[in-house]
């Protein structure tokens, strides 16, 4: 089994923003862990292309949760292939497949009340960019501890969001985390506290990744990290108990 990270770079807001979607390829399968936005698609086609696997040739895309900047190309995807199969937790079914209102968009509708004026700008062109994603059905959903390939395990994670899933493979130690914890400076942090849908869900889910004992964490926002992850897990375990 390879599990390869995509470095996927882009400008936004005058920023650089840097997102890992996974490659996994085992025994003929070919899955995708997250799939970017829109504009960056085709840079993300030629990296997979690069790494041997064409749209064609990926079996599914698992989505880690519901945010913008993990499925807004999912359309870009499904009109080249499809076929290709869409991965989720339970809790996040609905909204992946717009049954329901995704919990992004209910909690940016319910702040804008409370912005400053100077941020709601910002704000509607956000909440427009939630509602205009475009949206497909779940084909399958996984669970806590099932295998997806070989002995890659599917770990839920909530907190960030209620449906999280991070995954975890035993005999490479790696641990694909999507955005429940990210790497900012070299250094494993949470993802946009503020935006933490819930706090304690997000200990918990610390602690859970942290009784794996990853050597190597694949972060979806700053990249690969290889340093004392449990040791940077307990830090953030304190921080946010108190």
């Amino acid at each position: 089994m390879e599990i390869l990270p995509i470095q996927l770079d882009l400008n936004i807001d005058e920023r650089t923003e840097t997102i890992y979607p996974v490659l996994i390829k085992c025994d003929g399968y070919n899955y995708l862990v997250d799939c970017g936005y829109s504009v960056t698609f085709k840079e993300l086609k030629r990296k997979l292309e690069e790494n041997g696997v064409y749209i064609k040739d990926l079996t599914g895309i698992v989505i880690t949760h519901d945010d913008i900047d993990h499925i807004e190309s999912l359309k870009h995807f499904k009109e080249e292939n499809p076929n290709i199969s869409i991965l989720s937790s339970v809790d996040e079914k609905d909204s992946i497949s717009g049954k329901e209102k995704s919990e992004r968009l209910r909690q940016a509708e319910e702040g804008y009340a409370f912005l400053p004026d100077e941020h709601r700008d910002w704000a509607t062109d956000f909440i427009q960019s939630l509602k205009s994603i475009s949206r497909y059905d779940v084909d399958q959903t996984l669970e806590d501890n099932e295998r997806l390939v070989e002995d890659l395990k599917v770990i839920t994670t909530p907190g960030h969001t209620k449906g999280h899933l991070s995954l975890f493979d035993p005999v490479s130690q790696i641990l694909i985390s999507g955005d429940a914890v990210v790497l900012e400076n070299q250094k494993i942090v949470v993802a946009n506290p503020h935006y933490c849908l819930n706090l304690e869900d997000m200990i918990d889910s610390l602690r859970k990744i942290q009784d794996l004992s990853p050597k190597k964490v694949i972060c979806y926002h700053g990249g690969v990290f290889e340093g004392d992850v449990n040791g940077a897990l307990e830090e953030l375990i304190k921080l946010y108990s108190k």
